[in-house]
């Protein structure tokens, strides 16, 4: 478990750094900009605990900047908003007087930022904004970290209203582009997912392990007639002559059965947080969030 204070957390003070704040603090609603402020305390955090070596710099423009893509001032029609965020925060790099390299880095952790699984070792800041861009929405992995330290980052920047807001960015993203990541996350029940983050509920105790029955699922991929949801396998059926088809995962035990496009799902298990919903399709399919 990671104990630290929000004293602790290195938050880069320099031109850019302010300059993107502003940029957030201008064009972002309250409740993003906050968010996008926690992002970076979790990152920092986690990745200074695990000995993640990081450019805070880096990293942290990439935090004020990674939702940008959502508001309508640099909303894209035809790319998905992380994408649409990258190109925004390439142009902001280059007026800063950033190399083409640190650019295009600075794009990359932002577009990286929605994909499922980013590993630490292939792009350090990728793997801290994603994993904590999750935590902050859905609540995965929460209790890697104290809850004196949770408390004091709610403290400092309040959730206000982002859950409801973020969750309307994503159901326009959705139903305006498809094939987005943001639709993948609306099809996988994004909305019970983030109604139910622990961080909306602080007195409520956070869930032991991100797989155990109250789990935060942010994706289901479906793998050679199978699915990874966390380190389990979900069972995949189907008939071809009655055109249903079945996924089925245990902890806790969970179906979900498809007859002709309707969907039907069963639970066998009780929390205090309503039931993960997990949905796939025959083709791969991965979301994540931002």
């Amino acid at each position: 478990m990671i104990h630290t204070t929000v004293d602790n957390i290195v938050v880069p003070d320099t031109a850019v750094t302010e300059a993107a704040r502003d940029v957030a603090s201008t064009y972002l609603s309250p409740g993003l900009f906050n968010h996008s402020q926690r992002v970076y305390l979790w990152a920092a955090a986690r990745g200074t605990a695990l000995s993640i070596p990081f450019d805070p710099e880096l990293l942290y423009v990439a935090a004020m900047l990674h939702d940008i893509g959502l508001v309508t001032a640099f909303d894209s029609h035809t790319i998905a908003f992380e994408e649409a965020g990258g190109h925004v925060a390439s142009v902001f790099a280059a007026g800063a007087g950033w190399s083409a390299h640190r650019r295009q880095r600075l794009s990359k952790v932002i577009i990286l930022h929605m994909q499922l699984e980013v590993e630490a070792s292939a792009d350090p800041e990728g793997h801290l904004l994603s994993n904590s861009a999750a935590m902050d929405v859905v609540g995965t992995n929460l209790d890697d970290f104290d809850s004196g330290f949770r408390s004091e980052v709610l403290a400092h920047y309040p959730r206000l209203d982002f859950s409801a807001d973020f969750l309307a960015h994503f159901q326009d993203q959705a139903a305006r582009k498809p094939g987005s990541a943001a639709a993948g996350m609306m099809r996988i029940g994004a909305e019970n997912l983030i109604a139910d983050n622990p961080l909306d509920c602080p007195q409520l105790s956070v869930p032991a392990s991100p797989r155990s029955g109250y789990a935060r699922a942010v994706a289901v991929r479906v793998r050679g007639g199978g699915a990874a949801y966390g380190s389990e396998r979900v069972s995949h059926t189907s008939s071809p002559r009655s055109s249903v088809e079945t996924w089925s995962r245990s902890n806790p035990t969970f179906s979900r059965t498809r007859n002709d496009g309707v969907f039907q799902d069963r639970t066998v298990a009780q929390s205090r947080f309503r039931p993960v919903v997990i949905a796939a399709s025959s083709t791969a399919e991965a979301a994540s969030v931002a």
